[in-house]
């Protein structure tokens, strides 16, 4: 019985030292999930950020290409102005040379007529002379008649002479009613000419005035080309610095790579969490089994505390009761004796 209570006291020694040794591998495993807990925490932040800025570079990139199409399209745009506008330098250039042209013949066709008025305003003279001449050979004739009517001569002859007079005042008359016509019609084709003249000449300088405008929307126009081709090599710089900045944040790491790797990093954390909760579980239930342990524990060490004294009181009932028999055989041998 006594060893059997010694045996059992012994069992529960070792059983309290397994649960000391298990309670220390529980205190370690909570140790190391906690700092396995942090590190799933910085992994997750580390691909929380690399997420972020690749999905800002993506954005970046994204807005890059569009405002590199609205560029190029108003590129396209001014090119196509330009070239409009180029199209127009030239039609008015030609226009301005057919003008020019058109102004120059005119101008030696006035000419032409201005020299033409002199000679005729020379005949003109001319005539008037010839007629101032008629004039006087008319007076004389009449001076001559007169004389003649004086001397009493036959009429006839004063009648010839009179018709002869008239005859040659009509036809210089007339001949100089024509030139007088031929002159007005002509000075009427100057003035007509003069006038169509100084019309193409405000044509020309209206003409002018809108070739000067064109150029000066021409060079407006590459300006505005020259501060939009400094746009694009600002936004070639931009994109080549944003391309240069990718290049860092992959570094060795291509962008499907990364995300299949932040894809691995989410689902390595859930399993870790999953870890987690059914270490968490373990925990709690080793827990529960070390406080079930620890009151068996003390209860044991009352029921070893009181074995110990059962034993004790055993011990000494034991050595009383072989005392006694001791006695008693004493007692017996000197009785025998």
């Amino acid at each position: 019985m006594l060893a059997n209570e010694i045996v059992k006291g012994e069992n529960l020694n070792n059983q309290l030292e397994q649960l000391k040794v298990a309670l220390e591998s529980v205190k370690k495993n909570q140790a190391s999930l906690s700092l396995l807990q942090n590190q799933l925490v910085e992994e997750k932040d580390i691909s929380q950020k690399l997420k972020k800025k690749l999905e800002e570079i993506i954005a970046k990139s994204k807005a890059i290409e569009q405002e590199n199409l609205l560029l190029k399209s108003e590129t396209a745009a001014l090119k196509t102005e330009r070239s409009n506008f180029d199209r127009k330098a030239d039609e008015f250039e030609k226009n301005i040379i057919n003008l020019t042209e058109e102004n120059t013949s005119y101008g030696i066709l006035i000419d032409g007529f201005e020299k033409e008025k002199k000679t005729f305003y020379t005949e003109l003279n001319e005539l008037k002379l010839k007629l101032q001449e008629s004039l006087k050979t008319v007076t004389e004739l009449e001076n001559e008649i007169k004389i003649k009517n004086d001397k009493s001569e036959n009429d006839l002859t004063r009648e010839q002479l009179e018709s002869t007079i008239r005859k040659k005042s009509e036809e210089y008359q007339t001949n100089l009613k024509r030139e007088i016509l031929k002159l007005n019609s002509k000075e009427n084709i100057i003035r007509d000419l003069k006038n169509e003249n100084e019309n193409l000449i405000k044509e020309l300088n209206l003409s002018q005035l809108d070739f000067n405008k064109i150029l000066q929307s021409k060079k407006k126009l590459e300006l505005e080309i020259k501060e939009l081709n400094k746009t694009i090599e600002k936004q070639h710089e931009k994109e080549s610095t944003i391309a240069e900045g990718t290049e860092k944040a992959m570094n060795n790491v291509k962008e499907k790579d990364m995300l299949h790797k932040i894809k691995q990093l989410e689902e390595e954390v859930d399993t870790t969490k999953k870890t987690l909760m059914v270490l968490e579980i373990e925990k709690k239930n080793n827990e529960q089994t070390i406080e079930s342990l620890k009151s068996r524990l003390e209860e044991e060490e009352k029921n070893s505390e009181e074995l110990k004294e059962k034993l004790n009181s055993r011990k000494n009932l034991d050595y009383n009761n072989s005392e006694q028999k001791n006695s008693i055989v004493k007692v017996k041998i000197l009785f025998f004796f």
